[in-house]
């Protein structure tokens, strides 16, 4: 078995691996690079078969729902089949209605926990992992007498943690290869462990019964780990968690009944305004009607705006700006990687806090494992080679790990 890393050798973000065997080839991922400024189809990998299927392209296989994994989707050929899994994909499908691009993944093979499935001569097993996304997998890939895994994203801090432990047991101890992640290199120390999900849920208590305003938390919508407890957080203080149809969509499509939905109690729809012109552009009044008996409205919150936590994000500035006295003595908890708020990516809400002198806190911990569980994960499986991917910091893994071997995009080697 062949393996080549098309992208993501050293950095996080636009993943994707070509694995051949017997004039026989899958792919691993197809994300779209985090960074990118070109129209995304241009960041296409050169791969044969992608836009035309040929033969011996078998598929390709989808670790997760995030854009850096799988991003390039929409420009594929349709007739090649996609395997991922069916609460993922729901996820995609639900999320599209929202989006530019209204992309779908309509034929698939659905990935489940430890069901063996065949692309071709590749034999693969998903194991479902701990990770912000949810129904999330790791792979191993076997064709000939060789044995690959490849761990997508994965942790052992959040409300799945279990997953890892679940993995550790069994994944086989004679591994050739192992294409691990290491987003949280250069990031923390070496010994340093990531907070865990329920500290989060702590660290938002604490914080939300100190503000004297309306609580703006901004996360993403699609880190279900995070939306549990923040909705935890608030049924713990009394206090209304406001979301819009998005977020309400995404809950639903998990069809976990344990995880919060938009009817449970104290949990109230807002529709900003660009999703009722949305709405109304795409003659979907069926989702005002749904969402009728909980639905609030701006107005509604000036009264005491304490009692509120509003999942917000910069879509929903203008709605904002018509009520500036709801922001009074309100505060931002921004439960996404901090990063966000220096490199640029957050300049239109870090404007918007300033207008309206909202200080704002970062609560969050990460979707990727710690140093710690990556040696974890190495000493149980003991592979005989393993290659970076998905980490700025390659050169940091012979440090830290044994029998590394660091790869370049487009190098083609040996399993």
């Amino acid at each position: 078995m062949e393996c080549c890393i098309l992208r993501g050798s050293k950095e996080i973000g636009g993943s994707c691996v070509e694995l051949s065997f017997e004039s026989e080839r899958i792919i691993l991922d197809i994300g779209l690079p985090l960074d990118s400024k070109k129209d995304p189809k241009e960041e296409l990998p050169n791969i044969k078969g992608i836009l035309k299927k040929t033969d011996d392209l078998k598929g390709i296989i989808v670790s997760h729902y995030h854009k850096d994994h799988c991003g390039l989707l929409p420009f594929v050929d349709k007739n090649i089949p996609i395997a991922i899994g069916h609460i993922a994909r729901e996820i995609i499908n639900t999320s599209a209605f929202f989006m530019k691009k209204d992309y779908r993944i309509e034929t698939y093979v659905p990935l489940e926990n430890k069901k063996s499935f065949y692309l071709g001569k590749f034999k693969i097993t998903p194991y479902l992992v701990d990770h912000s996304a949810y129904d999330a997998y790791a792979l191993l890939i076997e064709a000939g007498d060789k044995k690959l895994f490849y761990t997508g994203d994965l942790r052992a801090h959040g409300r799945k943690a279990l997953l890892f432990k679940y993995l550790l047991k069994n994944l086989p101890q004679d591994i050739d290869t192992i294409l691990m992640e290491g987003t949280c290199l250069g990031q923390i120390d070496e010994n340093q462990s990531y907070p865990t999900e329920t500290q989060i849920e702590e660290d938002l208590i604490n914080s939300l019964s100190k503000i004297k305003g309306i609580s703006l938390i901004v996360s993403s919508g699609q880190n279900i780990d995070r939306l549990v407890s923040i909705y935890r957080a608030t049924r713990r203080l009394s206090k209304t968690l406001v979301i819009d149809p998005y977020v309400a969509s995404i809950l639903e499509a998990t069809g976990n009944k344990k995880i919060p939905q938009f009817n449970w109690k104290g949990i109230k729809i807002f529709i900003p305004e660009w999703q009722r012109s949305l709405i109304a552009k795409k003659k979907s009044f069926n989702i005002t009607k749904k969402y009728k008996k909980q639905r609030i409205f701006l107005k509604d919150l000036e009264k005491s705006p304490n009692d509120y936590v509003f999942m917000f994000r910069s879509s929903m500035m203008m709605d904002f700006d018509e009520f500036p006295q709801l922001l009074k003595n309100g505060e931002i908890i921004y439960s996404q990687w901090s990063g966000y708020l220096k490199d640029g990516t957050e300049d239109n809400l870090l404007a918007f806090a300033t207008r309206f002198n909202l200080p704002i806190q970062n609560i969050h911990t990460s979707g990727h494992a710690d140093i710690p569980t990556l040696k974890n994960l190495l000493e149980t499986t003991n592979p005989k080679m393993l290659v970076p991917i998905h980490s700025f910091e390659p050169k940091q893994y012979p440090t830290l790990f044994k029998n590394v071997e660091i790869k370049s995009d487009g190098e083609i080697w040996t399993v």
